[in-house]
């Protein structure tokens, strides 16, 4: 979705399971809590301070995002990697200037390629009840997977535009 890296790195295929847990923070959260200093290398542990959550590090520094809406505040994010922690469900966005339908099938299909337990299905919201400045032409997409189900065969997903 563009959001443009300021500082340290993206997730990688190295940021294996049993290795030291790692996140990706944004720009508010580091400037919130390292104001003057570089959130690179800090190690956070998310929940209250008895919790049994692991230690993370992080690795990375991004843009800050409105993910609730243009006219909305955003709020700090954390980003983990799901390598290290699955969770119920995904979500996929993708961007298009035209019809969302018309690349609904591609998406669907990118999905399903990502895992052989996903199933997915377009689900059409719509925009048009809007106002234009807070209308994007995207398809979001909920992914829940196997392990997310028990480790049963059934998983699924939806997309829906927005």
């Amino acid at each position: 979705m563009g959001i443009p890296l300021t500082g340290g790195r993206f997730f990688s295929a190295s940021d294996r399971p049993d290795d030291e847990p790692v996140i990706i923070i944004d720009e508010k959260m580091a400037r919130r809590f390292w104001p003057n200093e570089s959130a690179l290398g800090k190690r956070v542990k998310p929940g209250p301070p008895d919790s049994k959550s692991r230690w993370r590090t992080i690795v990375g520094v991004v843009g800050s995002v409105k993910q609730y809406g243009l006219e909305v505040e955003g709020r700090m994010v954390v980003y983990y990697s799901v390598t290290q922690n699955p969770i119920g469900g995904l979500f996929a966005v993708a961007r298009t200037d035209g019809d969302p339908g018309a690349i609904s099938g591609s998406v669907v299909r990118a999905i399903r390629s990502m895992s052989a337990t996903a199933s997915s299905r377009f689900v059409p919201e719509p925009v048009a009840t809007k106002p234009p400045s807070l209308r994007l032409t995207s398809i979001v997409c909920t992914l829940a997977t196997a392990s997310a189900t028990g480790g049963g065969s059934r998983s699924a997903a939806g997309c829906s535009t927005r």
